[in-house]
């Protein structure tokens, strides 16, 4: 009873077996070991056919193998069998198989060795799978898990490369924001001391205070801070100008002897005053005329040599003149307070100034060589320093001119020059004229002057009057309009009266 219920569970268990064998998709072979040690496939299922491309008709143990895979896949399964029968136990192979000259399969195979009494090896029995397609999925995603790890390093160096940017570009905007608010505190003082000077002098002069002489001086006191406080409004122009990338320079004849002249004019009184000696030289041969923006070039040398003479003491303040090849060059040397070389560093830098020690002694707003370096770059050149703390400085400032005349006979221009005399009459004229300005100074201001020279002048205080007016009169042989005014602007009157 027992052992009839035994041996139908096995039964069952080949059965089971037998439906493997038949219905799996995985590869499985018999094959018997000859007594010559060689290999000859004794069995195998419906998956193992198909990879071979055979029938169930076809006769396996008279297969030639050579034939249908090619001698060297057949090695290549010879060799694992073997080693299967050296190992005498199971054993995994992975390898790429080719059955014809295709694309390589790679198959997991697992091998069971076989033998009979006495360790003979009799059959070794096989199952193996296709594990390409897994094997593209592995190296796919070695592939990209590699890929992605070149990725990872690179955004890491960008990374940090941008965080190195980051915080050096934060610490230039430290800098520069330090460096913006020591302009701040510099100008303010700047602009306080000129202006306590013209409020002083003119409050003097209302309550009477002054004698008729005091008067005439108190006036070109007035006058000459109130210069000093347009340079400096011009100088932070400039300077936005510059970083809006809006400064553009007008070139023109320029008579160089009389520019030096007049850099030389302002100059020399100043360092006389300091019981300095101002001197210019000029090597020979030097152009008469030259084409540059006279204005720019001036700015340069006046701002050059007021700081040669603002910071020397004792000595002299000398000035080279050269000209080679379209190449002007200007040598400014002085026997002043020097510059170290860590302060040579930051000297271009716009709000710098070397110490704040030598802000409080010598003043200033720390724009002017900034501005005088961007100068010269606009004119193809550049300025270059060599200093010595304690022993003086040399500034050379080189730029780039077209030649328009010849060579300058300088001893004849010297005296031609000479003979100019400093102030020059205003000229007089004949016209009618219309002044549009809303400040009551400036339109008071602008009529005297242009009814010393001999116009009939009228004036208006906005856009919408001098609409009016221009409609209502005797046609104006030229209008000066302000651009920003009350009522109507400038802009918008002009096209008013253009459509008349």
């Amino acid at each position: 009873m027992t052992q009839s219920k035994l041996d139908g569970r096995d039964e069952l268990v080949l059965e089971c077996f037998h439906q493997l064998w038949a219905y799996t998709d995985d590869v499985m072979f018999i094959v018997s070991v000859e007594p010559d040690n060689s290999f000859r496939l004794y069995h195998c299922n419906a998956a193992a056919r198909r990879v071979m491309g055979l029938d169930d008709n076809a006769r396996l143990r008279q297969l030639d193998l050579n034939k249908l895979w090619g001698s060297h896949t057949i090695e290549q399964l010879y060799d694992s069998y073997r080693q299967a029968l050296i190992a005498q136990q199971p054993i995994v192979v992975e390898k790429e198989f080719s059955q014809s000259e295709g694309v390589a399969d790679v198959w997991h195979t697992l091998l069971v060795p076989l033998f009979e009494k006495g360790s003979k090896p009799a059959y070794i029995c096989g199952v193996a799978r296709n594990i390409t397609s897994l094997k593209d999925a592995e190296r796919t995603s070695t592939m990209a898990r590699q890929q992605a790890e070149i990725y990872n390093k690179a955004l890491s160096r960008i990374n940090e490369s941008l965080e190195a940017k980051v915080f050096e570009r934060t610490e230039e905007l430290i800098r520069a924001n330090s460096a913006k608010q020591r302009f701040l505190a510099n100008i303010s003082h700047e602009l306080r001391t000129p202006l306590t000077a013209i409020i002083g002098n003119t409050e003097s002069m209302l309550m009477g205070d002054y004698t008729a002489e005091e008067v005439r001086e108190a006036a070109s006191y007035i006058h000459s801070n109130s210069c000093h406080l347009l340079d400096l409004m011009n100088d932070v122009l400039d300077i936005s100008k510059i970083e809006a990338g809006k400064l553009e320079l007008e070139t023109g004849p320029v008579n160089l002897l009389v520019l030096f002249y007049d850099v030389e004019a302002i100059m020399a009184s100043q360092a006389k005053a300091k019981g300095l000696e101002f001197l210019i030289r000029y090597r020979e041969p030097i152009p008469e005329t030259v084409h540059t923006d006279a204005t720019r070039l001036k700015q340069i040398l006046l701002n050059l040599t007021s700081n040669a003479v603002k910071f020397t003491e004792v000595g002299k303040v000398s000035v080279l003149v050269a000209f080679d090849e379209n190449t002007l060059s200007v040598d400014v040397e002085d026997t002043g307070i020097g510059i170290s070389e860590v302060q040579q560093q930051d000297l271009f830098s716009a709000f710098s100034q070397t110490d704040n020690s030598i802000t409080r002694r010598y003043g200033g707003t720390g724009l002017g060589l900034n501005l005088s370096l961007q100068f010269a770059r606009l004119m193809g050149g550049n300025i270059e320093v060599q200093s010595q703390l304690g022993r003086g400085s040399r500034f050379r400032v080189i730029v780039q001119v077209e030649q328009a005349s010849g060579r300058a006979d300088l001893n004849a221009l010297k005296a031609r020059v000479a003979e100019v005399p400093d102030v020059q009459p205003l000229p007089q004229l004949s016209g009618r004229i219309l002044v549009a300005e809303d400040q009551p100074e400036n339109n008071r201001l602008f009529c005297s002057l242009l009814e010393r020279m001999g116009l009939e002048v009228s004036s208006v205080a906005n856009g919408r009057e001098a609409v009016n007016l221009v409609s209502s009169s005797v046609p104006f042989d030229l209008i000066l309009m302000d651009i920003q005014m009350p009522v109507m602007s400038g802009l918008d009157a002009l096209q008013e009266i253009h459509a008349m």
